[in-house]
Order: C-alpha cells, then structure tokens, then sequence
C-alpha cells in the first residue's frame, strides 16, 4: 500500500530556512555558491541577490568574485575545542568501559563520538541519537547512529502524564544506491524513510520505506511534492533477548528548549551576519573590477580606428589642442563598502568567538575571569547541560538493553569550564597549609587542584597516594644507589657535603 511516509513535521517545515542557511555557512563557499533549486527558489540568488539587469553569465561571474569569510565554520571549531578541553566523565558507568571504546561499531569512541554530536548541535541546533544492535550473532552489541536535524523528518508523542511526553514513532530521511538497470556501473542516489514504532505491548517495529517503481524521490525542503509513491520494503522487530524492547530507543539532544522541539540554531545570528558580509564582499569586488583599473583616453586624433601602443618604448603623436591622460576612480563609495565589511566582521566576532576570550592578562585572577566572562560563556554552558542529560539518556538505554542493573544511575557530566586559567601558586600554598593543619581533607585538597588543573583530570585520591609512595619508593632506591659514592640525595637534589666532610675529616686525621 502506497504511503505518504515523506510528510514532514510541521515543526521542521518552519525551521528548515534557518537549518539550511546555518548549514551553508558552516560548508563554506561552496555551499553558499551553489545553484541549488527547490520549487522558485534558487538558493545561491537567495544569498545573494542578482542586480537588476544582470544575465546568468553576468551574475556568474560577479558571483564568482565575492568571496566568502568562512566565520562560521572556525567559529563552530572554536567552541567543539573549548567544549572538550576538559573530557566528559561518565558517572556508574564502569559496566560500559568495553563499549565507550567503540559506540559506534566502526571504532569510534565515546570521546570522538561527542565531538561530531558537538559540532552537529552547534550548526543546527539539535540531533537525534538511535540504538541499535548487530544482527551478527557471534557479535550482537549495541551501537549508536545519528541523524542530522532536517533528516528527521517526522515524530509523534503520547501523553504520559499532564507534563510528560514520550516517543511512540519516528521517521528518518536515509539514502541508499541503486544500480541502473541499463547500465551496472551507474549508481543513482535514492530517498529511502526508516520509521521507527512503538507499540501498545511496548514492542519496537522498524519499517524500512522505498519508492515505488519509477517513482521520483520526494523533498521535504521548502517544496514539498506530494506526487510520490513509497510502500515497505522490510521490517523487523527490535527485541531485548526475544523480549519486548519496552523502549523507542531515540534521544533528542537539542541545544535549547523541549526535547521535542525544534530548536533556532544557536549561531543563527553570526550566520546571518556572515551572509551579509558575503554580499557586501560581491558589492566590493564588483566594484573593483569595474573601476580599479586606470583606462586611458585620448582626444584630439583624428584616426579612431589607429593602432596606440602604450609604453616608454612608443610615442604617441597628438595634434596640436590633443590630449591624453587616464581615467581613474576617485569616490568614496567603495571605502564605505569596505568600512560595512569590517563593522561586520566585528559583530561576527562578537558573536561567535568573544564567548571564548576572556579579555584578561595573566596576572588576573581565576575569579576575576570567570566573573568577566560568565554571560558571554552562557549560551555554551546551556548546551553543554543539555546534551548532558541527552546522552546520558542515550547510555541508559545501551545499558537497559545490556540488562545492566546501574542503568537507572547512570550520569554524563560535560565540561562546562571554558576559561584557561591554572590555579595560582599563592592558593596552592594556602591549601597545603590548611591540609597540614588538619582544616581540610585530602580529597577536598586534591578536588581544588584538580579544578585549578594543577594535577590530571580524574585522578582519584587512591591514584594520587599510590604514586605517592612510588615516587618515595624510588627517591629511597636512588638514594642508595648513590650512599657509596660519597654523594648525597634527598628529594631529587643531590649534594657533596657528605663525601667533602668525609674527606675533610680525613684529611685531618692524616694530617695528625
């Protein structure tokens, strides 16, 4: 039976000019130039509109010419980086050490994993995270897949309580190569929609929907074409063990707001400004390849079909009252261009990488920092919250489907500590002191200087004490390794006073 499995939430269909634009800008030029067409719309005129009276070879070329600051790219690079200078830890997740090492069955790790989530959250604003497992069955482990914002092209709740919702189906947007029937050697990329249901017995069912015959793949961009046929190809059951799985295993990890919402991507404003920085580089380039040139002129000659060479090795004969010259531009209007370019690229700065400039010399205080640059960092610490409680989500349910019995308390802590600033020798002094005097234990000594990142992260106070003693174990062994050889060592110092006393004493007993 043919399906209308394409129907996009109404949600995303408001959101999909944004996601799209943020999209572009963080691809590049590339991106942004191209002559992609949906419906009416050309995107690459939507960037930057054609002047009145251009042709395509002329808006080509004057397309060609501008170019394209690539602010958004770096600034999402900047913020993945400054979200994982400290690595996320995980709280009672001892029983998923095995699979932290490879989430994603192709040995991705946990970390790397988070990384590309980050990078994916901080473009469009949100990604939905699916468990699923090998149908090997010498190796029937958890893995985890992820989709892109608009590639989830559909979801619907049920209503748990008067504030709780929950998941009962899922569409995704994949696509998959088809051979050419006329020729094996073409492959043509075609739309398939993987549905994911929950049932009323808490079974999980996967549709695998395909188009029909001939039919051509749909769009559910700014244009939707309702003229598509798509029918079930294949479906399977999602069993805990032959059991119901009990759970749509789906997590929604957005960067603000509801789970099943969709979200404005949390750049969209340097996007935007990124944009219009494009156009003003078109203006301006456009600008100089018309006018930046001197052109000469002559007047006065009386052939105007004569061949002039210019240059010190020709002469040029004017009658007399003739004159010749260049003409060349003079006005202001490209400066004011260049001015509009620059101001825009202060606001980009602004929006994007100033949450990660502390603006303050090394003698300023940790505190003092912190302070500063606590509501410029804030948009970050939100969504480092939030994929925090997401992927923890995420982890719960490859431990509920391990039958892991920590599931339930299971925790993802990410680093939410932009400012790089060590703690100061004058604070690890008064910390040592209060410890020696009894005012402070040593796991909350070591807690400060883990946080001032003075020892590594995660090291507990049981690692700390062991290398402890192995280090006075080896300061000892050095020790006597080198009694007999008239040298002296405490605490990675030597000395000779040892063997020079020995040898003054001797010498004086000689001497008697």
């Amino acid at each position: 039976m043919p399906s209308m499995i394409y129907t996009p939430h109404p949600l995303l269909v408001e959101k999909l000019p944004q996601i799209r634009r943020a999209r572009d800008a963080f691809k590049g030029t590339d991106a942004i130039k191209a002559t992609n067409q949906t419906g009416s719309i050309r995107y690459d005129e939507d960037y930057l509109p054609r002047l009145g009276g251009q042709s395509l070879d002329e808006y080509s070329n004057y397309k060609r010419r501008a170019v394209f600051y690539a602010a958004m790219n770096r600034t999402v690079v900047a913020l993945v980086g400054a979200l994982c200078r400290k690595p996320a830890t995980v709280d009672n997740g001892d029983e998923l050490k095995e699979f932290m090492k490879d989430v994603t069955g192709t040995g991705i790790s946990f970390d790397e994993f988070l990384k590309r989530i980050e990078s994916e959250i901080l473009t469009s604003g949100r990604v939905i995270i699916c468990v699923d497992r090998m149908s090997d069955a010498d190796n029937n482990r958890p893995y985890l897949i992820w989709y892109k914002s608009e590639d989830c092209t559909n979801w619907f709740t049920s209503k748990n309580t008067s504030f709780d919702q929950s998941l009962n189906r899922v569409v995704f947007k994949e696509t998959y190569y088809d051979v050419d029937d006329t020729n094996p050697y073409l492959q043509t990329v075609r739309d398939q929609y993987r549905e994911y249901v929950l049932g009323n017995d808490k079974s999980v069912t996967v549709n695998i929907h395909r188009p029909v015959g001939d039919s051509k793949n749909s769009s559910y961009g700014d244009t939707v074409h309702v003229g598509q046929q798509y029918e079930i190809s294949e479906t399977r059951t999602m069993t805990n063990r032959g059991n119901p799985l009990g759970f749509l295993p789906v997590t929604m990890v957005v960067s603000s707001g509801g789970d099943y919402e969709v979200p404005t991507p949390p750049l969209l404003d340097l996007v935007d400004v990124n944009i219009a920085h494009y156009r003003n580089s078109a203006d301006y380039e456009h600008g100089l390849h018309w006018t930046a040139l001197p052109t000469p002129y002559f007047s006065g000659l009386s052939d105007s079909t004569a061949t002039i060479s210019i240059g010190s090795g020709a002469a040029i004969i004017l009658p007399e009252g003739g004159s010749a010259g260049f003409l060349e531009f003079n006005g202001a209007g490209l400066g004011k261009i260049s001015e509009a370019m620059k101001h825009k690229e202060g606001l980009m700065s602004t929006l994007g990488a100033r949450m990660l400039s502390s603006g303050m010399d090394q003698s300023t205080s940790a505190e003092v920092v912190r302070i500063n640059v606590s509501g410029e960092i804030s948009a970050l610490i939100n969504v480092a919250k939030s994929m925090s409680r997401c992927i923890a989500r995420t982890l719960r349910m490859v431990s509920l489907w391990e039958n892991n019995k920590n599931a339930a308390n299971i925790d993802v802590h990410i680093n939410e500590d932009y400012v790089d600033t060590k703690l100061a020798s004058g604070d690890i002094t008064a910390l040592l002191g209060a410890y020696t005097a009894g005012a402070l234990s040593l796991d909350t000594l070591l807690w400060n200087l883990e946080q001032g990142e003075r020892i590594p992260v995660g090291r507990t106070v049981e690692e700390e004490m062991s290398l402890i003693d192995v280090g006075a174990e080896k300061e000892a062994e050095t020790a006597m390794a080198f009694e007999d050889e008239g040298a002296g060592f405490a605490g990675n110092f030597f000395n000779s006073e040892a063997g020079s006393n020995e040898n003054s004493s001797d010498e004086d007993s000689s001497t008697e």
